[in-house]
């Protein structure tokens, strides 16, 4: 792909705010739909016990991740959100109200057997920061922790003055070397997420 088309695209894509008016069953989602079809696609090959949903927002994307255990017979999500008062009712889907970086939610979930995790909340540098901190210790081998809108900050979106999930990459990612950035999942050239899809090596990728 050209990369200067590509680039050009997201910024056109991302201005004309379509994004915000993506609906994933009636419900409003705020997501690239590229980026959708790869949640999809990890989801079907990890096929986590549990997900964990850093920011709920509107609750479109809680349905569409239980849709997609449902789709699969497996797995359970657990939506963390400050705000979280009004979500959607969904059979494989759990809310939780609270701060997605404070220690306590995490006890509260008790993450076990194979997990994914999203982070999707506040995306000031430091409140991602102290999110990878926390749950990057849950992801199981071979599973992800997705890291969204990597691309704000000049990435190539010129929406934020301060730093962001981006940033907090760059920190964050040479000092946990269990983690590698999968470019396989950007695919489709157009994500919100670069950068951002960490998977968790396997136990033999470590020490081989």
């Amino acid at each position: 792909m050209n990369s200067r088309i590509v680039e050009s695209f997201h910024v056109e894509y991302y201005e004309s705010n379509v994004w915000m008016h993506t609906f994933w069953r009636g419900h409003r989602i705020e997501k690239f739909s590229t980026d959708l079809m790869i949640f999809q696609e990890i989801i079907y090959d990890v096929k986590p016990d549990l997900i964990i949903e850093c920011g709920t927002r509107f609750g479109g994307a809680s349905v569409f991740l239980g849709d997609m255990c449902q789709l699969i017979h497996h797995g359970h999500v657990v939506s963390i959100d400050i705000h979280a008062d009004s979500t959607p009712m969904h059979p494989y889907v759990s809310y939780l109200k609270g701060d997605s970086a404070d220690p306590n939610m995490a006890s509260l979930i008790a993450p076990k057997g194979a997990v994914l995790i999203i982070l999707d909340s506040d995306h000031r540098y430091k409140h991602v920061l102290k999110e990878l901190d926390l749950w990057s210790q849950y992801v199981s081998p071979g599973s992800y922790l997705i890291v969204e809108d990597s691309n704000l900050n000049g990435h190539p979106i010129d929406k934020h003055g301060e730093p962001g999930p981006w940033e907090a990459l760059e920190k964050w990612l040479p000092l946990h070397p269990g983690f590698e950035q999968d470019r396989t999942r950007e695919k489709f050239g157009l994500t919100a997420n670069p950068g951002g899809y960490l998977r968790r090596k396997l136990m033999e990728e470590m020490h081989p």
